[in-house]
């Protein structure tokens, strides 16, 4: 018995198979469909397999899981208000569950990983955008319209002027940041996140300068969630938390900016979700288990 389990992002989609205690049987990526529900459904059709049990779904965006609607496609823009569930069930027959990426890796963690017994935690995602995820004894919390965590939505800049561009979406998704690097070096190719971490390894100047901008970045929004939710754990998940130099100087970067709040605001701890990329998964998994 297994599951057809799915981690859709904005470039590519990761995708297991999975047994219903969470084992990974078999794994691998394919690049993400972003034009079409033709390029989608094609891609879906290699996947899924009528031996399936069931099809658990982990989206780059804000959804309403009890309803199984995507509300935002993010990266996927033909799928706005798109009946994901009911369609991926009419087409294969086979029952399908359906979370937002974030909160997919908050239940991991909550479930088999550094949230459990944790009663105020977070996960925060990095990936083309930025995803978070407020958990309250166990649960993952969704606000009033199903919109909660979704950090990426944040204006930190002066929206007048740049626009979408003022979001925190084009602060802290990592293509951002290596895009920036990339420009910097004036680099005729693009960088992919390891090319970028052996330039920090090797003490690239301009690689450092950019990285530590991007950490401040990230502390100042992070002081931010912590006024707000007060978590006691924040776990970073995405392919950059496998990077122990990003943690370190995620952690450093905090210490400087608490440093210099003049009032005793609370430090929430940092560490990587257990799961790391494949927290999503684990997660995804896990709410199509216990879906109502």
């Amino acid at each position: 018995m297994s599951y057809c389990v799915m981690d859709i992002g904005g470039t590519f989609i990761k995708y297991a198979d999975m047994d219903v205690d969470g084992k990974i049987l078999s794994q691998d990526k394919i690049k993400t469909p972003l034009t079409s529900f033709d390029e989608f459904w094609s891609v879906m059709d290699r996947l899924i397999k009528k031996e399936h049990e069931g099809i658990a779904v982990s989206f780059p965006g804000p959804v309403d899981a009890q309803r199984g609607i995507v509300i935002e496609g993010g990266s996927l823009r033909y799928m706005k208000q798109f009946a994901f569930v009911e369609e991926m069930q009419k087409r294969y027959g086979i029952p399908c569950s359906l979370e937002n990426d974030a909160r997919c890796a908050a239940l991991a963690e909550v479930w088999q990983g550094n949230l459990k017994d944790i009663a105020i935690g977070m996960v925060v995602v990095f990936g083309t955008g930025i995803g978070s995820s407020l958990t309250i004894n166990g649960e993952v919390f969704k606000g009033a319209h199903n919109f909660s965590g979704e950090i990426s939505c944040l204006i930190t800049k002066d929206i007048d002027t740049l626009g979408w561009g003022a979001s925190f979406h084009h602060d802290a998704g990592v293509p951002f940041l290596l895009k920036k690097v990339k420009d910097a070096k004036q680099l005729k190719e693009d960088i992919d996140g390891k090319a970028l971490f052996t330039m920090l390894e090797n003490q690239d100047e301009n690689a450092w300068r950019i990285f530590k901008e991007y950490c401040g970045e990230l502390a100042k929004q992070f002081y931010n969630m912590q006024c707000m939710f007060d978590p006691q754990r924040i776990c970073i998940g995405g392919g950059i938390s496998l990077q122990p130099l990003f943690i370190s100087e995620l952690k450093k970067a905090m210490d400087e900016f608490w440093a210099r709040i003049p009032v005793n605001v609370p430090k929430p701890e940092i560490m990587p979700c257990k799961f790391h990329n494949d927290s999503n998964l684990l997660g995804s998994l896990y709410n199509f288990l216990h879906k109502k």
